[in-house]
């Protein structure tokens, strides 16, 4: 995904891409995962309506922050 247009990666909390790429830049790293790990361990998410596909998230969103901070190490 090269845009940062708002496209969801987890429907139920919001996360998108930009504010991956927004909390990264300012920050340096990301909270994403660890914040939907203990959403969905509170039993919080509701993947099965709000996903397209049914399906939770956190694998892909997991795949896209490190895709990020691998760009962001070597400079991208």
């Amino acid at each position: 995904m090269t845009s940062d247009r708002p496209h969801p990666l987890c429907y139920c909390f919001g996360h998108t891409l930009a504010s991956i790429r927004r909390e990264l830049r300012e920050t340096g790293r990301t909270t994403v995962v660890a914040s939907i790990e203990e959403k969905v361990r509170a039993r919080q998410c509701r993947c099965a309506e709000l996903h397209p596909l049914g399906i939770c998230c956190l694998r892909d969103v997991r795949e896209t922050v490190a895709r990020e901070l691998e760009d962001a190490r070597k400079g991208g």
